[in-house]
């Protein structure tokens, strides 16, 4: 799974400009799942270094997700 989350994500990252989660209101957010698909999946395969932060979709992707 994280190795197709990863080929995914390299699609998007050649096409899109804009995807990295932003945090600059105290929430992350991303207009792209693909991180925390990663976040969780790393959570299940590392469950003693879990990052316990979700990355929310923000209304920055309700355009994105017209497409």
């Amino acid at each position: 799974m994280l190795r197709l989350n990863e080929e995914d994500f390299d699609i998007v990252r050649n096409d899109y400009f804009d995807v990295n989660p932003v945090d600059k209101t105290g929430t992350k957010s991303c207009m792209i799942p693909c991180h925390e698909l990663r976040r969780v999946i790393l959570n299940e395969l590392y469950p003693d270094q879990k990052d316990e932060e979700p990355i929310y979709l923000g209304v920055e992707a309700l355009g994105w997700l017209w497409l």
